[in-house]
């Protein structure tokens, strides 16, 4: 009996360390965002039980008013339960709407300050309008891929594995080399490790501090849940640069194709308009040819000689223009259905197939 009660002591022990880690680190997560409207908590389970603070947050976070989403409007400054409460009804309302449940959660639980109910609460919101589609599975997988280059970083969850400070590290130097030493290099204890990643983050990547050092290395096991949302901000800000790089890319990428368009269609315009000139040309100086009578033999064999040259060396030259143009045009056709753009079309009279009409 007494090492039962003993092992239930450790875990109360534990579970109430769990739940200072999370209430701090929650509310300094909720803090970054209700500083927008410069209403900051300090007691996350007391300072909201009148549901202002819960309804701000939906609305900084879901990014409609709560009017907008549920058609009525939360009271600002509640001094009776009722008007807490509705309150409360009005948070479960707009989540609801924003494709969010909640199971066995009322308004009350946050008029009383439930404890479980309020962590429980801002988690699944950080689930919901942080990571969203990735949840915690795609997050941690995303920290994984972040480590992967660094031999002394294995991240296999989101509490032991961040102890000793070097996969904090890793995630900052794999995005930001320039800021931070490589986690395989550092020779620090795991104190001064998460120390530098902290700091780091804070002075130069504008990550709030949502934990301290203590909290990971005086835990045997750190909460998971507290490393999440500390992480779900690193991935916030890289996902975000990785997003806009790639934005900037694909407008790179558009302008290259638009630019080697532009250069294949003058290309085009240009050789079809100087062949079309040359045929027209040709066949005023062949038509010519034909009508005109020879005045001698002389000047019979020089005309014949001049054919023979024609069709022998100058047409088969010309022939070779046109169906390059023709090469031209396909690959032109074919870039812009690749690329999703109009398929250009030639002038009037400058098609192959017009072109080639003339030829013959």
């Amino acid at each position: 009996m007494t090492s039962y009660a003993a092992s239930n002591k450790v875990d109360d022990a534990t579970r109430d360390a769990y739940v200072a880690m999370q209430a701090k680190t929650f509310t300094r997560w909720v803090n970054i965002h209700l500083k927008k409207r410069n209403m900051p908590i300090e007691d996350i389970f007391e300072d909201t039980k009148n549901g202002v603070a819960w309804c701000n947050l939906c609305e900084i976070m879901g990014g409609e008013t709560m009017k907008a989403v549920t058609g009525k409007s939360f009271n600002k400054k509640p001094k009776i339960q009722i008007q807490m409460t509705e309150n409360g009804n009005f948070v479960l309302e707009y989540l609801k709407n924003k494709d969010m449940t909640f199971v066995n959660v009322g308004s009350m639980d946050f008029v009383n300050g439930n404890q479980k109910i309020v962590l429980g609460f801002i988690w699944k919101i950080i689930l919901r309008f942080v990571v969203a589609e990735e949840g915690q599975d795609g997050l941690l997988l995303w920290a994984q891929r972040s480590t992967k280059p660094y031999s002394s970083c294995e991240v296999n969850n989101f509490h032991r594995s961040w102890k000793d400070g070097k996969a904090f590290v890793g995630i900052i130097h794999k995005h930001r080399p320039d800021l931070i030493a490589n986690p395989d290099e550092l020779g620090g204890n795991d104190a001064e490790n998460l120390e530098l990643a902290f700091s780091v983050a804070q002075d130069k990547l504008g990550i709030d501090r949502l934990l301290d050092v203590e909290d990971i290395v005086d835990s045997e096991k750190p909460d998971e849940k507290s490393i999440a949302t500390y992480i779900s901000q690193f991935y916030l800000l890289f996902a975000k640069q990785l997003q806009n790089e790639h934005y900037i890319q694909s407008i790179l990428t558009a302008v290259a194709v638009t630019r080697r368009h532009d250069e294949l269609i003058a290309k085009y315009a240009d050789e079809a308009s100087g062949l079309k000139t040359w045929i027209a040309g040709k066949s005023a100086d062949l038509d010519t040819s034909i009508a005109t009578t020879p005045a001698n033999t002389a000047q019979a064999r020089q005309m014949l000689t001049d054919f023979y040259a024609y069709r022998q060396t100058e047409k088969p030259q010309r022939n070779g223009e046109l169906v390059e143009l023709e090469g031209v045009l396909s690959s032109l056709h074919s870039s812009c259905s690749q690329n999703g753009r109009p398929k250009y079309s030639p002038a009037s009279g400058q098609t192959p197939e017009e072109l080639n009409l003339e030829f013959a």
